[in-house]
Protein backbone atom coordinates (compact mmCIF):
# COMPACT_ATOMS: atom_id res chain seq x y z
CA UNK A 1 0.00 0.00 0.00
CA UNK A 2 3.27 2.25 0.60
CA UNK A 3 4.17 1.70 -2.68
CA UNK A 4 0.81 2.78 -4.44
CA UNK A 5 0.88 6.17 -2.22
CA UNK A 6 4.58 6.69 -3.60
CA UNK A 7 3.38 6.42 -7.02
CA UNK A 8 -0.02 8.21 -6.62
CA UNK A 9 2.31 10.75 -5.35
CA UNK A 10 5.03 10.54 -8.19
CA UNK A 11 2.39 10.55 -10.65
CA UNK A 12 0.64 13.58 -9.90
CA UNK A 13 3.50 15.98 -9.50
CA UNK A 14 4.53 14.54 -12.66
CA UNK A 15 1.50 14.57 -15.01
CA UNK A 16 -1.61 15.34 -13.45
CA UNK A 17 -4.70 14.46 -15.62
CA UNK A 18 -7.53 16.23 -15.78
CA UNK A 19 -9.56 15.06 -18.66
CA UNK A 20 -12.25 12.53 -18.05
CA UNK A 21 -9.61 9.84 -20.33
CA UNK A 22 -6.80 10.78 -18.02
CA UNK A 23 -8.81 10.00 -14.75
CA UNK A 24 -10.13 6.91 -16.53
CA UNK A 25 -6.14 5.59 -17.33
CA UNK A 26 -5.43 6.69 -13.77
CA UNK A 27 -8.26 4.56 -12.30
CA UNK A 28 -7.37 1.67 -14.06
CA UNK A 29 -3.61 1.59 -13.42
CA UNK A 30 -4.90 1.78 -9.32
CA UNK A 31 -6.90 -1.08 -10.06
CA UNK A 32 -4.15 -3.10 -11.87
CA UNK A 33 -2.06 -1.91 -8.87
CA UNK A 34 -4.52 -3.23 -6.49
CA UNK A 35 -5.40 -6.04 -7.76
CA UNK A 36 -1.51 -6.91 -7.61
CA UNK A 37 -1.31 -6.28 -4.15
CA UNK A 38 -4.02 -8.68 -3.44
CA UNK A 39 -2.60 -11.43 -5.35
CA UNK A 40 1.16 -10.77 -3.05
CA UNK A 41 -0.57 -10.79 -0.14
CA UNK A 42 -2.93 -13.82 -0.91
CA UNK A 43 0.77 -15.92 -1.52
CA UNK A 44 1.70 -14.88 1.82
CA UNK A 45 -1.64 -16.05 3.23
CA UNK A 46 -0.95 -18.96 1.55
CA UNK A 47 2.64 -19.64 2.87
CA UNK A 48 1.78 -18.87 6.43
CA UNK A 49 -1.34 -21.06 6.32
CA UNK A 50 1.13 -23.79 4.35
CA UNK A 51 3.41 -23.29 7.88
CA UNK A 52 0.61 -23.34 10.12
CA UNK A 53 -0.89 -26.55 9.28
CA UNK A 54 3.01 -28.39 9.05
CA UNK A 55 3.52 -31.37 11.49
CA UNK A 56 5.99 -28.94 13.27
CA UNK A 57 3.17 -26.32 14.36
CA UNK A 58 1.04 -29.14 14.85
CA UNK A 59 3.09 -30.97 17.34
CA UNK A 60 5.38 -28.50 18.77
CA UNK A 61 5.93 -30.53 21.92
CA UNK A 62 7.84 -32.69 19.66
CA UNK A 63 10.36 -30.19 18.48
CA UNK A 64 12.66 -30.85 21.87
CA UNK A 65 12.79 -27.38 23.23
Amino acid sequence: MHMLAYNSHAERESAPSSTADGIRAELLEWSSQGRAVLASLDWVERGIQRKLSSRRWNTPEQLGW
